[in-house]
């Protein structure tokens, strides 16, 4: 369950990055390494008010690499972070994107 959360949270911040670049007419190419341009993307974009979450982003990148090829496990406080971390990250990107473009609006199911 802890695995699912943590990859969850991980997968709503890419999509959720993934939505920034979509805003600014660009789209990333799935391959290797992709995950590691959208972190980097979002770190240039979001700037250094935002260098401590982007660095977690980037962290949570990395943990999950390591948790999908099963060389580590997720504690229960390290999948809450997580789920807390990227519920702050969406909020910074819809604020972001309403900021430079207050036509476009990310939607919230």
């Amino acid at each position: 369950m802890k695995l699912v959360k943590f990859t969850t949270a991980y997968d709503a911040m890419l999509l959720t990055t993934l939505a920034l670049m979509l805003s600014k007419g660009y789209r990333p190419k799935t391959r290797l390494g992709h995950h590691l341009t959208l972190v980097n993307y979002a770190r240039y974009i979001l700037g250094k008010n935002f260098e401590n979450l982007t660095a977690t982003y980037n962290k949570m990148r990395q943990k999950r690499n390591e948790l999908i090829y099963g060389v580590e496990s997720a504690t229960g406080t390290e999948a809450n972070h997580a789920v807390s971390t990227a519920e702050r990250y969406f909020k910074v990107v819809e604020d972001k994107i309403a900021q430079d473009n207050p036509q476009q609006k990310l939607w919230r199911p």
